[in-house]
């Protein structure tokens, strides 16, 4: 069970993270797909959790929004750095949240 629900955190989590830089680049759901050569409603549901973006999409998808690969997955370190990225992504998220997270990410 532990390890579903660190994967469901994690593929929320770049879900999330792609739509906030695709917002910051002003694209829609439409935009990313055409760019991407996804359907817009995969675009959504991953967005959404409901779906996730394989290794190779997120790749694409980190050049096609112009951002590291690294921005579009979890933080890996525990610390401020990681508290700051992962605040970018979750903006109420509180240090508690962060480190409850990146527990369940490692456990």
């Amino acid at each position: 069970m532990q390890l579903k629900e660190a994967e469901e955190a994690f593929n929320s989590y770049v879900g999330l993270a792609v739509d906030y830089y695709k917002r910051k680049k002003e694209w829609t759901n439409k935009d990313l797909a055409i760019q991407a050569d996804l359907t817009e409603s995969f675009v959504k549901q991953a967005n959404t959790g409901l779906r996730h973006y394989n290794a190779y999409r997120i790749w694409k998808i980190a050049s096609l929004l112009d951002v590291p690969v690294s921005y579009l997955y979890p933080p890996s370190t525990n610390d401020d750095s990681g508290l700051k990225q992962y605040q970018e992504i979750y903006p109420q998220a509180t240090k508690k949240d962060f480190e409850n997270f990146m527990r369940l990410l490692s456990d």
